[in-house]
């Protein structure tokens, strides 16, 4: 459905945390080159998850909740070393 019609249908577009496409996003990302699934389809790997929480999610919880001891390069690295492993052993 084309994004001019949302509100024909009720969408409140306002209410998404992005109007760009997780397919191109993920396919244009440096993640893309971890999936061992492209013939499934649109599977991304626990990198691209996390680059988009950071992106896109984030900031809006950041507004609302205070953060206690949370080391965020900690899990970014964490994160790739998972999305590493799984591609090693073939199931990202």
């Amino acid at each position: 459905m084309p994004l001019d019609n949302a509100g024909k249908h009720g969408i409140d577009l306002s209410k998404f945390v992005t109007l760009e496409s997780l397919y191109d996003d993920y396919y244009s990302s440096d993640w893309q080159k971890y999936s061992t699934t492209k013939e499934y389809g649109l599977v991304p790997v626990a990198g691209w998850h996390w680059e988009f929480y950071m992106k896109h999610i984030y900031g809006i919880l950041d507004k609302k909740f205070q953060r206690r001891n949370v080391d965020l390069e900690k899990i970014a690295s964490g994160v790739q070393g998972i999305t590493e492993k799984c591609f090693e052993e073939g199931i990202s």
